[in-house]
């Protein structure tokens, strides 16, 4: 790990990179309808209890943007789809093309 943050801070230095141009950007998947808290009433004797799932395996990714001097992007969410829905530019608070 330190060398790879020896190597960062030279090249930061040679090409004179600002802090403003410099991001992290990391990823988080999340799978709908798993995970939710489950109550379920059993007899004490059963060994196993078994859960139905809805069978849902659609899949978000949301992506979090952190810039070196502190400011943030707001996140961002990807939805598998096979087309581009017109709805989804309607409502664009970040401009985004």
């Amino acid at each position: 790990v330190l060398g790879f943050f020896n190597i960062y801070e030279e090249v930061v230095q040679q090409y004179n990179i600002p802090q403003e141009n410099i991001y992290n950007c990391d990823e988080k998947g999340i799978q709908l309808g798993i995970g939710k808290r489950v109550r379920a009433i059993i007899d004490r004797d059963q060994k196993n209890v078994y859960n139905v799932e809805n069978g849902n395996r659609e899949m978000i990714t949301v992506i979090e943007t952190v810039c070196a001097d502190g400011t943030t992007l707001h996140p961002s969410m990807i939805f598998g789809a096979k087309r581009i829905n017109a709805s989804w530019g309607r409502v664009n608070p970040c401009k985004a093309r």
